[in-house]
């Protein structure tokens, strides 16, 4: 078998820049809004006002949406005017492993005095934020800015250049990213910096008994058109991929899964010591690694990654369960989606270099988000990078 590296990303519209207007808080119980109604001023030019309830021509009800998969409470709402529309921020209280979720949205009026449309969104953790050093050796730097603001910075990539800027201050959330920003464009020594968007499993299990039935593997055509693998046809050529490790980056695998556990990955440098044996600062990374937790522990407690494991390498003609398309293959089980489904890119990063370090052959991204990450893409690309010596 070819080794190869598989790599899904997802790019979508950017946000137009614009300016930071009026912020404010509000009872999270209210979930209807008052939002601006689309308004001509006297020279004919488009405005927008917001209503306070003494103008009902000028103001529009309307239930303000969430974002798919985004619970919680809304700390802070900013809502910014643009030609033709408004973009709006929400903060939610409801956090993944510590961090706050960050939803921007751009809404434009089709017609005067009508509703706004959600043209685009996206979604982010509101707590951290990326930057990429050009100059790594300016870390320092990089961390005293930081620190005077009350800021925490973590390198996350093995060269050292890219860093997760954090905070846990939540009445600093809508200033913490305009001052990165503004850091990042005033300073030759930053390449670029980029929110850490929050990404998701890409597709929901359902729980249906016959859903294991596996027709994509083998099935009759219909209508004339083969929509199957033809895995038996395969099998028939080769069986064994025992030699190749699938880095899985997802929810984790369940490691005690009949189908599985004979297929996991086992760290050659790590024993179950409680001891650093590879000195990669991960104890006891028998399996793979948990970007969350910051430790070896590989449970899956969304199911998500399990699922995924099973297609790809399920061990096959054992009288169990169902087949994977490799029967014998090594999968290397790498969490930093959590029990919902969603996870960040700065922990996907970790993952993937984690996976390229481990020596893995074929990286399988199961999950997408709603924005286009540099810093994602150059962590996929890294291994050719490394090899052309450049980036």
């Amino acid at each position: 078998m070819n080794k190869r590296l598989s790599v899904a990303l997802l790019i979508a519209l950017s946000i137009p820049s614009v300016f930071w207007v009026s912020t404010r808080l509000f009872d999270s119980s209210d979930h209807s809004k008052r939002v601006p109604a689309l308004e001509e001023d006297d020279s004919g030019s488009a405005s927008l006002e917001e209503s306070r309830g003494d103008n009902p021509d000028t103001s529009v009800e309307f239930d303000l949406e969430k974002a798919p998969g985004i619970d919680g409470d809304i700390l802070v709402e900013s809502r910014i005017p643009m030609i033709g529309g408004f973009r709006e921020i929400l903060i939610n209280s409801r956090n993944v492993a510590g961090r706050y979720i960050r939803t921007d949205s751009v809404f434009r009026y089709k017609e005067s005095g009508q509703a706004p449309v959600l043209e685009s969104r996206s979604t982010s953790i509101a707590n951290q934020y990326l930057l990429r050093l050009s100059d790594p050796s300016r870390i320092g730097e990089l961390e005293s800015l930081a620190e005077s603001h009350g800021y925490g910075v973590e390198a996350i990539a093995s060269s050292g250049s890219l860093c997760l800027v954090s905070t846990d201050r939540a009445d600093d959330l809508l200033r913490f990213r305009p001052f990165l920003e503004n850091l990042a464009e005033s300073n030759d020594w930053i390449e670029y910096g980029e929110p850490d968007y929050l990404v998701r499993a890409s597709a929901f299990i359902p729980n249906d008994p016959d859903f294991s039935l596996q027709s994509n593997l083998q099935r009759d055509s219909i209508g004339g058109l083969n929509q199957d693998i033809d895995a038996p046809q395969a099998w028939d050529i080769e069986r064994n991929a025992s030699s190749i490790v699938i880095a899985v980056v997802d929810s984790g695998i369940r490691a005690t899964h009949e189908d599985l556990r004979d297929n996991l990955w086992r760290n050659p440098s790590e024993f179950p010591n409680g001891v650093d044996d590879d000195g990669n600062g991960i104890i006891d990374d028998l399996h793979g690694f948990n970007a969350i937790a910051d430790n070896g522990n590989i449970d899956d407690d969304d199911g998500h990654g399990t699922h995924v494991a099973g297609i790809l390498g399920a061990k096959g003609n054992n009288g169990l369960g169902i087949a994977g398309v490799a029967w014998d293959v090594q999968l290397m089980s790498l969490k930093f989606l959590d029990e919902t489904g969603e996870g960040s890119t700065s922990d996907a990063i970790q993952c993937v270099d984690y996976a390229i370090e481990k020596g893995a052959d074929i990286i399988n991204n199961s999950w997408g988000g709603s924005e286009r990450s540099q810093s994602l893409e150059r962590a996929l690309r890294r291994r050719d990078i490394d090899r052309d010596g450049c980036g």
